[in-house]
């Protein structure tokens, strides 16, 4: 999933978390994004979904994923977002 997020072109990590002994934990933590990195996120990850995701689940994923976008860009601009 990084290597996805990277190919988007965003910089974008994961890693446990530590504890107060400096002993990695179970819990994970991530890099956070700003608006432009999500813009592109919400643009361009759907391609890469067939690369992290069970191959059964992609396509209701990235239509889920472009309605999200399509809500996403519409509170932006404010219009109704396309049906689908």
């Amino acid at each position: 999933m990084e290597k996805a997020f990277r190919a988007c072109g965003v910089s974008f990590n994961v890693w446990h978390k530590v504890d107060e002994n400096g002993h990695a934990t179970e819990k994970y933590e991530w890099t956070s994004m700003m608006g432009g990195e999500k813009k592109k996120v919400l643009e361009n990850l759907p391609q890469f979904f067939k690369n992290f995701l069970p191959i059964s689940t992609v396509d209701t994923v990235t239509k889920i994923w472009k309605v999200i976008n399509q809500i996403n860009a519409s509170q932006k601009t404010n219009i109704s977002p396309i049906s689908t």
